[in-house]
């Protein structure tokens, strides 16, 4: 039988805090759930209407939101009625999408000053620093010069200059559990470049892990990266991920180009100790 991934479980808080979710997929609904079940009362967001009865059957509060639609600002102000938001919104593979990405964080920081949330985090990417053959910890000025890099950093400082708000961003790496299995990522491609560069992964149940203890912690008006500690190389991360994913194994060239590998020593340093720290291990254990 294969392996669930299995989420920590907290304390219920003494209190009814009040906690908002924008963007309820992958990360988002997992980490609603789990704060469901730590006793917060819970606003989440999805831009499918179809969606919505199943954010409800979980015990959280729905809201159909699309920040580009005209009627934003009248659905935002409900869901901002919150202790706590948490924005966890990409800006999307296709440019068209991409592209107003800026546009709608606008319409949301618009929406924040009206509100009494008082408390954000924004979920960025590791996607900001550039491939510069180093280490990057929080206080790095390597930026990278892609399109997509870019805007994440600009989404960072629309809310990290939100006045009367204390805001924590969080890059996270590549995201993979047994759902998103990394397997799938270069199932039987061939002549792969780069096949010597670390990766820089995290586990879902550790992005919901971190995100628990900067809000548990009040850990706010901060930057953490959040990759798990192992950075193995590309071929023998993917070629052992293939395999037990049961497809076919790719081949790599082995070389080392442009790479970077990302720090979690500062949250490291708060306490947090990764449920999933050597990703291989995690493969070895992991069936499909």
């Amino acid at each position: 039988m294969p392996k669930k991934d299995v989420y920590f479980a907290r304390m219920p808080n003494s209190k009814k805090n009040k906690l908002a979710i924008l963007g309820c997929g992958w990360l988002g609904l997992p980490l609603a759930q789990s704060f469901v079940n730590a006793g917060w009362l819970v606003n989440g967001s999805t831009t499918r209407h179809e969606k919505l009865s199943h954010l409800g059957e979980n015990g959280i509060q729905p809201f159909l939101i699309n920040l580009g639609a005209m009627d934003a600002p009248e659905n935002l102000r409900s869901f901002l009625e919150a202790d706590v938001l948490i924005v966890n919104v990409p800006p999307g593979r296709p440019e068209s999408e991409a592209s107003t990405y800026q546009e709608k964080m606008e319409v949301l920081a618009t929406a924040l000053r009206q509100s009494l949330v008082k408390k954000v985090m924004f979920i960025s990417s590791t996607s900001v620093y550039a491939d510069n053959c180093t280490v990057h910890t929080e206080e790095s000025l390597a930026f990278a010069d892609s399109n997509s890099g870019k805007r994440m950093m600009a989404a960072e400082q629309v809310f990290n200059q939100l006045p009367n708000v204390q805001c924590t961003v969080v890059r996270f790496g590549g995201l993979i559990n047994v759902q998103r299995h990394p397997g799938r990522f270069f199932n039987g491609k061939t002549a792969v470049a780069n096949g010597l560069a670390p990766v820089n992964l995290i586990h879902l149940d550790d992005c919901i892990g971190i995100i628990d203890k900067i809000i548990n912690n009040n850990l706010w008006g901060q930057t953490f990266n959040a990759v798990a500690p192992s950075h193995p190389d590309k071929e023998t991360f993917y070629t052992l991920a293939t395999q037990k994913y049961g497809g076919i194994s790719p081949s790599f060239i082995r070389e080392k180009l442009e790479f970077k590998i990302i720090s979690s020593d500062k949250i490291l340093k708060t306490g947090y100790r990764f449920k999933h720290p050597d990703l291989l291990n995690w493969l070895k254990e992991t069936d499909k």
